[in-house]
């Protein structure tokens, strides 16, 4: 399939190669967050589970982009928010404003033979409903991403609510087999859906993200552990985070900034091919500064995905302080009230990126 939605598309593809395979350690990636009035992410997701006005919602965004030469491409995908996941093990779903979350499951853990991945649910229908909806109606006008899973801790939130934080502490026997039990379910949760989404020019996209990954990449994170110490998370979170890293082969971590505390440990997982940076609003290092912090502690040959408002990027860019290996998230700090920026100024951001080199010693 050739998707010539926007005009530097193949283009973008050959620099993913080439930036996943670690020949442009010099360069960066760039997406630009520009909106056109309320188009945006939860503007999508707003018709959840309707996936049917949700498909056409992401049309009518990226007709809205189709001017824009950033790194990002239009990838769709049929997202129900986080509390699709956890129905997928058998907790009730309740959708909501541009998002969804689960009742909690009574009696879990004196049955905990019961958490297990239940591809027949209605979730689970719901879920391959949509990406086949996505698939036979998108005729070439965009790239097909799938519905990513969450960590087996986060999934186990979703069952247990903050039951979980003293089931750390009254059964943390108990509470690994849950998350050894997670895990196998998220394999197979990915191999459904990987088999109904094929690669793109050898490559993946997980979620909305607008960013093509090598291969078939997995992906883990810290919501849960972000609040906790790193002597919990090395008890609890780093064991299945290396498994489902041995597991996949490549995985993309996410972690939010309240969470650096865990970097340390996070830089010794195996085959951790990007570390997603996201912003908590109560910590002070953000942007560029958040960055540099990061990189004082992970290997260098790890990819960076971090937010940065525009002002500050431009400012990098033409004093030539950006670094590189880094994927720039250039948007204003809350997403949902990013402000319609003009697309020619967007456009002259990524001249700039283009040309842009950075200093390797």
């Amino acid at each position: 399939m050739t998707v010539k939605f926007k005009p530097n598309s193949d283009d973008v593809i050959q620099r993913y190669k080439r930036f996943w395979a670690g020949q442009m350690q010099d360069q960066i990636i760039a997406r630009i967050q520009v909106r056109e009035k309320e188009l945006g992410r939860y503007w999508v997701m707003q018709n959840a589970p309707d996936f049917e006005k949700m498909f056409d919602d992401y049309i009518v965004y990226w007709q809205s982009q189709v001017k824009l030469i950033d790194d990002a491409l239009p990838v769709i995908s049929p997202e129900f928010g986080a509390g699709i996941i956890g129905a997928c093990y058998g907790a009730e779903v309740v959708f909501d404003r541009a998002t969804s979350w689960n009742k909690t499951i009574e009696g879990l853990m004196d049955n905990p033979e019961i958490v297990k991945y239940y591809p027949e649910s209605e979730a689970g229908a719901l879920i391959k409903k949509g990406q086949e909806y996505f698939i036979e109606n998108n005729q070439g006008r965009c790239l097909v991403g799938v519905i990513a899973t969450s960590c087996p801790t986060d999934i186990l939130y979703l069952l247990r609510g903050n039951e979980i934080y003293t089931d750390f502490v009254d059964n943390p026997g108990l509470v690994k087999r849950l998350l050894a039990q997670i895990a196998e379910g998220i394999f197979e949760y990915c191999n459904d859906i990987w088999q109904m989404v094929a690669l793109y020019e050898g490559g993946i996209f997980n979620r909305w993200l607008n960013w093509w990954l090598p291969g078939r990449v997995g992906m883990i994170g810290d919501d849960i552990y972000s609040s906790c110490s790193i002597d919990h998370y090395m008890e609890f979170g780093y064991p299945v985070h290396q498994m489902i890293a041995e597991r996949f082969g490549k995985v993309w971590y996410h972690l939010h900034s309240v969470g650096l505390h865990l970097l340390p440990a996070i830089s010794k997982i195996d085959n951790v091919i990007c570390l997603e940076l996201s912003e908590d609003p109560n910590v002070e290092l953000q942007g560029l500064a958040l960055l540099k912090k990061v990189r004082e502690v992970m290997p260098a040959e790890i990819v960076i995905r971090i937010s940065v408002r525009p002002q500050e990027f431009e400012a990098a860019l033409d004093s030539g302080k950006l670094t590189g290996n880094v994927i720039y998230d250039v948007c204003e700090q809350e997403y949902r009230d990013v402000k319609c920026w003009d697309i020619g100024y967007a456009n002259s951001l990524m001249e700039k990126v283009r040309k842009y080199r950075t200093t390797v010693s």
